[in-house]
């Protein structure tokens, strides 16, 4: 039973040094972001308020809501399946 419990702790360590990668990863490439000094559409400066909360923002807030609006009115519908009939 005990060799079956340091089995899991290493799997365990093993997940978590992933994590911590992917993670770590994750953080380097926000600060990296591609149109962090400007807006990608309008070429505007971003400021610095939302850099510091969307560190990898590339669209100052007015250019992002009319991408995420353009988004959702272009989305593609939700597929209909004659199953949501039969339920």
């Amino acid at each position: 039973m005990e060799r079956f419990a340091d089995d899991l702790d290493l799997t365990q360590l093993h997940i978590d040094k992933h994590i911590n990668a992917a993670v770590s990863k994750i953080r380097e490439k926000a600060t990296e972001g591609k149109g962090r000094k400007e807006c990608c559409e309008c070429g505007i400066e971003i400021p610095s308020a939302r850099l510091k909360l969307i560190p990898n923002a590339e669209r100052c807030a007015t250019c992002q809501e009319h991408h995420e609006q353009h988004e959702r009115l272009f989305a593609a519908p939700p597929r209909y399946s004659w199953v949501d009939d039969v339920a």
